[in-house]
């Protein structure tokens, strides 16, 4: 259908209350129309069909029963060795917000979830075992690319507990959260112990991630897929550093622009490493909560100046002066290594 001067063959259907409530299935005419003069959507039934779309009970996939949780309008499957829960799972594991393995990407993993080789996370860290087998089947490459694979995968051991915990996928679990939840502990482990009243205590978890956290940390197979991984050699330790400021805490800091030896997100770990109780911004926007605008050779986007922007407070310049000038004798430093 031509619609607003394009083509449209698809319309957005979000979840199977709206299928309902629409009265969506095959042999139905319904009004259309561009959300935001964007986003094509339906507006209206015209004509209802003889029987409306109604979603599979079972995944299709590996035919599990799906769920419906309360109050919500998500349909998923929760059987762990679903092959697309693995590769899905796994492949947030080894992105760069958590394991940050390179090399072993969305492709690969699900090349290795097909071959056997992968069914949880340990298994990753069990490849090296079935090097020759990998090389003379050419799935990660030759000796090179796969001994390269194998020592990224090797060096993410040593990573912080922080990775490790957002690479886990538990729901309502991000990075921000992982970071929140590790200030409170000296060991991963020791969230095996944790109560769901526990878990509520540390600030910003609520009800509902201290559910998640307590099923996914009382769940026989994912502990022994800890214990696993522990025994493998993962770093489950949280190291302190001793010299780290709170000055900075409770103060949003915005990194924009770009760097010449490092991205905005490794700019951030580096305000982390040194600040350890800084906040991290849920949203990146020149408002008059940011105290620090940190501008470098060049931005996406043009910075605007508004009433609403306001420089740091004086007492606040020497703090900000002393980060500007930690990160850039990092920077540099990089550039005289390169």
């Amino acid at each position: 259908a031509r619609l607003c001067g394009t083509s449209v063959s698809r319309a957005t259907l979000h979840n199977q209350d709206y299928i309902n409530e629409m009265q969506i299935g095959i042999g139905g005419e319904y009004n259309l129309f561009k959300s935001g003069e964007i986003i094509p959507k339906l507006n209206g039934c015209v004509k209802a069909p003889e029987i409306v779309y109604k979603a599979p009970e079972t995944c299709p996939v590996c035919g599990s029963f799906l769920i419906r949780e309360e109050d919500t309008a998500d349909i998923r499957c929760i059987n762990p060795t679903c092959p697309a829960q693995v590769t899905r799972t796994i492949s947030y594991f080894t992105s760069r917000d958590a394991m940050n393995i390179m090399g072993l990407g969305d492709t690969l993993v699900d090349a290795l979830v097909n071959e056997g080789y992968l069914k949880n996370y340990a298994d990753i860290y069990h490849l090296y075992e079935h090097r020759d087998e990998m090389i003379e089947k050419g799935i990660i490459g030759k000796e090179k690319n796969t001994d390269k694979l194998l020592n990224e995968i090797e060096k993410s051991k040593a990573n912080d507990p922080v990775r490790l915990l957002t690479g886990l996928a538990i729901r309502n679990v991000g990075k921000s959260t992982a970071r929140e939840i590790m200030k409170h502990f000296d060991n991963m482990m020791e969230l095996t112990k944790v109560t769901r009243e526990g878990f509520t205590q540390i600030p910003d978890i609520g009800e509902t991630t201290a559910e998640d956290l307590y099923e996914f940390f009382h769940d026989e197979h994912n502990l022994e897929i800890l214990s696993e991984m522990e025994k493998l050699g993962l770093n489950m330790k949280v190291v302190r550093d001793e010299s780290a400021s709170d000055k900075l805490s409770r103060m949003t800091i915005v990194v924009t622009g770009t760097l010449p030896t490092l991205g905005r997100k490794e700019a951030e770990e580096l305000y982390h490493s040194d600040h350890e109780e800084i906040d991290t911004p849920e949203q990146i926007e020149y408002t008059a909560k940011a105290k620090q605008i940190k501008r470098y050779e060049k931005s996406d986007t043009p910075r605007k100046k508004t009433s609403r922007e306001r420089k740091p407070d004086p007492d606040k310049r020497e703090i900000i002066f002393t980060v500007a000038k930690n990160l850039w004798v990092r920077i540099l430093g990089g550039i005289f290594r390169g």
